[in-house]
């Protein structure tokens, strides 16, 4: 399959289209923002948004405001009409997404969230994949250029493509995630139950479908990862807490899953952020991140969240 590039590395995947019948012929895409208390970070997320290199007729912003108590909603204004704003009052970021997909209009849904910003091509590289197939993608996880050792270490815990080409099953984390509308309607979108691993859950649903989860390393944003070792300590402890729930409840599909044997299976890169660490700088970050995850686990089994 040929490439045809709509702007600097920007990828739009097509055999047939010229330069700019592709630009015009390219689907319409709805993307999608859960917020809750994100005063700090949203308009940067918003603007690089809106920065695209994708034709803005064919593109709309939904933000969707969980809650937000902080000044969320003001700087929420100061963007329309550029964008759409919803309020859900539902807590949780499975529902804040599920009101973002039920006033979706695009054939196509791409996700982040309040604390990310996006490179100019993300969403035309993260789409390119669906242009003419089913099934979801996910693109690659950075942190922000900004970020300190602890930060940049986040690069391990969100690496998508281990996630998604070498976890069996593979999983989807939603900061940099697309797929077709149809699809998440057809699979219940997202479980509200689930406050994490909402989209692990949405990932294991898609995949039962047989639709396919692929990853594209074109499509960047950058998050802010946890940037201090308390917070990465309670990262990992949610991580394990929802780990045993999750991994009980969907114990009979990752027994069973096998990877389809057309699939090919790459080791993915080197993480080059990561790297700047230093071993002991993240031998440090392992110890702190695996200790809570186990602490978390066991938590989890004894006073399981309420998810049944």
């Amino acid at each position: 399959m040929r490439v045809t590039r709509v702007g600097a590395d920007c990828i739009l995947y097509d055999t047939h289209l010229s330069y700019n019948k592709a630009l015009r012929e390219m689907p319409a895409v709805s993307v999608i923002i859960p917020i809750f208390n994100g005063a700090t970070s949203i308009s940067r997320c918003i603007q690089s948004v809106l920065e695209s290199r994708y034709p803005r007729g064919q593109m709309e912003v939904i933000c969707i405001d969980n809650g937000s108590t902080d000044g969320t909603a003001a700087i929420l204004r100061r963007f329309q009409p550029a964008i759409r704003v919803i309020e859900e009052s539902r807590r949780g970021p499975a529902a804040a997404r599920n009101a973002g997909l039920r006033a979706a209009t695009g054939e196509l849904v791409a996700f982040t969230d309040a604390d990310c910003f996006v490179d100019p091509c993300w969403l035309s590289n993260i789409v390119s994949p669906l242009h003419g197939s089913p099934g979801a993608v996910g693109g690659k996880i950075l942190p922000r250029p900004e970020a300190g050792w602890v930060e940049k270490f986040g690069e391990y815990i969100h690496d998508h493509a281990s996630a998604i080409e070498l976890s069996e099953p593979p999983y989807l984390i939603t900061m940099n995630m697309a797929s077709r509308l149809s699809l998440l309607h057809s699979v219940g979108m997202f479980e509200e139950r689930w406050t994490r691993m909402e989209d692990c859950d949405l990932a294991y649903r898609i995949l039962q479908t047989g639709a396919p989860i692929t990853y594209q390393g074109d499509a960047v944003v950058y998050h802010h990862h946890r940037d201090r070792l308390p917070a990465l300590a309670r990262e990992g402890y949610l991580h394990g807490y929802y780990t045993a729930a999750f991994r009980r409840i969907h114990r009979r599909f990752i027994e069973n899953y096998r990877q389809p044997i057309a699939s090919t299976r790459a080791t993915p890169p080197p993480r080059p952020c990561a790297q700047e660490i230093g071993w002991l700088r993240e031998k440090i970050c392992w110890s702190v991140f695996r200790s809570a995850k186990r602490v978390g686990m066991y938590t989890g089994r004894c006073f399981p969240p309420v998810v049944e």
